[in-house]
């Protein structure tokens, strides 16, 4: 990170340049570090989200193209499909979470016990 190092240099004064406050500072930084399980659910609610926002552009879309003086009367309207699509979504989003949850954690499970059944077999 060369361009890091003369911006630090050029621009920051010396008070404010942080970089090396404290031990480890210039230790390089390695993938970021995920929970599968949590990565599970955002997978099982991506469908959920994309009706969700799919209803809410066509909630925009009907109140955007209204006749103004007909807006109170389709405003009404547009916001009970918009919730009542939103709110169907609820049971499926269930199933598909608890189903994640349900694989993560056999996953998780099944590790553990093969870890402790290689560390019961004596070696040969």
């Amino acid at each position: 990170m060369a361009w890091l190092d003369v911006f630090r240099r050029k621009v920051l004064p010396a008070s404010l340049d942080q970089s090396k406050s404290y031990p480890g500072a210039n230790r390089p930084q390695g993938p970021p570090v995920t929970n599968p399980i949590v990565t599970t659910l955002e997978q099982a609610a991506l469908p959920t989200a994309v009706v969700a926002l799919k209803a809410l552009q066509t909630l925009v879309n009907t109140l955007a193209t209204a006749d103004p003086a007909q807006l109170p009367v389709v405003a009404p309207a547009a916001l009970q499909i918009f919730l009542g699509t939103v709110e169907l979504q609820a049971p499926s989003l269930a199933v598909s979470e608890l189903t994640a949850v349900g694989v993560a954690a056999n996953t998780t499970i099944n590790g553990w016990i093969t870890k402790l059944q290689a560390a019961q077999t004596p070696p040969s």
